[in-house]
């Protein structure tokens, strides 16, 4: 797995004897063995947190051991082993935890006080949501209900709900990079934009590409570092059983390009600097050119 921040400056991975850690902004590799064989669930927004879980049995029971780790010191900020935890995500100021863990609600965990100031509905996962910055507010579709959205604020626990135009199940949300626009794919194959109000802007139907190329269904949204580009990964296509990035113009919903994938090359493990995205594996993938860098970013 590899993980990115938001700003771009922070990846990890997981290896057999460490956690590895590269810091772009400081060229630099930091190997943490006491922390081999944990899984990176998230990593705070200035790159002072990271949130690590591995598999442990309690009771005779499988459940997640999820820590909160403060970079570089590495001290625990917060443990538990009660949960076989799926997902964690951190809010904008790295005081509360949304945690998606098995027989239990969604809920959101105050670090300082260790106390749960609110819970959301069971049919929501992390990975399809997103955060947006300026309400420090966790954006997540309902797994079940076709059009509905989950409002988590982390500041007071509070959920609320808000219904999009669509007329199926939301898969994926992202928010654009000046947070003024929300990005969502449809189990219908529509890339659609909303203004930060909800309001619909454009959307784009993938099925006029094909009955193979237009399934976007599944695919997760990466933009580039100045939000022009939203790349869209689809997994096999009519042309290439590697499956293609699609690039469309964030502004408009204009596809300008697919870039198709081969063997061996990776697929789009997170955003990155300028136009590129990175993939797993290390290197890079230029939406602009498609190029993919020679040696590994990391």
């Amino acid at each position: 797995m590899l993980n990115a921040i938001a700003k771009l400056d922070v990846s990890a991975h997981e290896s057999t004897h460490a956690l590895l850690l590269y810091d772009y902004q400081h060229q630099r590799q930091e190997e943490w063995p006491e922390f081999a064989g944990y899984q990176v669930l998230d990593i705070a927004n200035n790159g002072a947190l990271l949130v690590v879980a591995r598999s442990c049995v309690q009771r005779g029971a499988s459940k997640k051991e999820l820590l909160v780790v403060s970079r570089p010191e590495r001290n625990i900020a917060f443990a538990t082993s009660k949960y076989y935890v799926y997902d964690a995500k951190l809010d904008t100021t790295a005081q509360k935890l949304l945690v998606v863990a098995q027989g239990k609600k969604p809920f959101c965990l105050d670090l300082p006080s260790q106390h749960i100031i609110g819970e959301m509905p069971a049919t929501i996962r992390t990975f399809r949501g997103d955060a947006h910055l300026p309400t420090n507010t966790f954006y997540a579709p309902s797994e079940l209900k076709k059009n509905k959205l989950y409002l988590l604020n982390f500041d007071t626990g509070s959920i609320t709900e808000a219904t999009l135009p669509v007329n199926t199940g939301i898969t994926r949300l992202r928010f654009s990079r000046d947070q003024q626009f929300l990005y969502c794919v449809t189990q219908s194959n529509v890339l659609w934009c909303f203004d930060s109000e909800l309001n619909f802007r454009w959307q784009t139907d993938c099925k006029a590409l094909g009955k193979k190329d237009g399934n976007i269904s599944a695919a997760g949204i990466f933009l580039s570092e100045d939000g022009r580009l939203l790349c869209l990964p689809v997994s096999a296509t009519e042309r290439n059983n590697w499956g293609e990035e699609y690039v469309f113009d964030a502004a408009t919903g204009e596809l300008l390009r697919r870039l198709a994938n081969y063997p061996h090359r990776g697929r789009v493990a997170a955003a990155f600097f300028g136009s590129e995205v990175l993939l797993h594996g290390g290197h890079t993938l230029s939406l602009e050119s498609g190029h993919v860098s020679g040696q590994p970013a990391w």
